[in-house]
């Protein structure tokens, strides 16, 4: 019972929120986590070609379908090998080296395009309505990102792992394609964007002046704000809520005389 005298309505557990922070942050930094392609025969290292993957197969997978259900569920082995597999996708995914493979701390699902990003969320998620070119996997021009998730809502605070993932996604795909991929987009709601826009803009329910005006905005937020980063060139459209995100890498440099 009671109220809670002096806290303002505050949550009676929030110094226990904040304790557990303390303790966990140290454990959440770049040396003890690692990006990792998911396929459905398991792990694979960023950058490796071929051979079959590491960890418990079968776990890794029901893993991976589980948190699919919070954004576009995985509803079928069908379904699961086509998002997983198809050689114009990628899933990659961060892990604990102290939790191991079978428990995903963050997921993003990748579709390979070639001239322009998909203008249909469903082609993404259903081999039926896909009809992507041969080039899409061997040349792609555009990545565009989907299902982004962060399954482990205690988690939240304490790591930035959505942009960890984003930023180590975007470097192996460059790093897969240099001489094609440079044009990158989100089609997934931008965790902290609304509030960081509200605190910086004011108002976030009002249209801004255009859509330029928004894509600027996010442009910041996604390269300054949360990279410290000012370098490519970003362009899209956000409602104050989520954003599409369109990224153009630099050019790579030119190849050795």
């Amino acid at each position: 019972g009671g109220s809670g005298g002096g806290g303002g309505g505050g949550s009676p557990f929030a110094p226990l929120d904040a304790a557990l922070k303390d303790v966990l942050s140290p454990l959440m930094i770049t040396p003890l986590i690692a990006l990792r392609r998911v396929r459905t025969d398991g792990v694979h290292v960023v950058g490796s070609s071929g051979g079959s993957g590491g960890g418990d197969s079968e776990a890794i997978v029901a893993n991976i379908r589980a948190a699919s259900r919070s954004v576009h569920a995985m509803t079928s082995t069908a379904a699961t090998q086509y998002r997983l597999d198809a050689c114009h996708k990628r899933c990659y995914a961060l892990y604990h080296q102290l939790i191991g493979y079978n428990t995903a701390l963050a997921y993003v699902e990748t579709q390979l395009c070639v001239g322009d990003f998909p203008p249909l969320l469903l082609p993404l998620i259903d081999a039926s309505a896909d009809n992507h070119p041969a080039e899409a996997a061997e040349a792609p021009t555009h990545a565009a990102f989907y299902a982004i998730t962060v399954p482990h809502v205690g988690l939240r605070g304490i790591a930035d792992l959505a942009f960890s993932l984003l930023g180590g996604a975007m470097g192996a795909l460059k790093d897969e394609f240099p001489r094609t991929l440079r044009h990158f987009a989100t089609l997934s709601p931008i965790p902290g964007y609304r509030s960081w826009l509200k605190s910086t803009v004011g108002q976030v329910d009002e249209p801004l002046a255009s859509e330029t005006d928004e894509a600027r905005r996010c442009a910041r937020y996604l390269l300054e704000a949360r990279r410290g980063d000012g370098s490519g060139h970003a362009a899209g459209v956000v409602d104050g809520r989520s954003a599409t995100l369109r990224f153009t890498a630099p050019p790579p440099p030119p190849p050795p005389p």
